[in-house]
């Protein structure tokens, strides 16, 4: 795995963003991954940044088949009293997908 950088110095990276995989099947998903980042390594760049919830079914295949760093992360609903309150709906029980090129 290559080593990150050391502090200060540019990060070559791209985010992979929006990512959606018909019944979450892990070889098209590693396919679209090793595309990816054969079109990431021929443009310069060093990493490859990918937003998943834990849970979902396709990181157990990314994280046992991919070199990977985890960055875990909580999610919070927040919002305060005021008449837009109601506006904002509560979170449900569905699961959650980050995508961290826009947060």
């Amino acid at each position: 795995m290559k080593r990150l950088p050391a502090p200060g110095a540019r990060l070559k990276s791209a985010f992979v963003s929006h990512v959606a995989v018909d019944d979450d099947d892990p070889e098209v998903m590693l396919a679209l991954l090793a595309a990816v980042r054969d079109t990431a390594a021929a443009r310069g760049l060093d990493y490859l940044v990918l937003g998943l919830a834990e849970g979902r079914p396709l990181l157990d295949a990314i994280r046992e088949n991919v070199p990977c760093r985890t960055y875990a992360s909580l999610i919070y609903q927040v919002t305060w009293p005021n008449e837009h309150a109601a506006a904002v709906p509560p979170l449900d029980a569905r699961r959650l997908h980050p995508e961290a090129a826009i947060l």
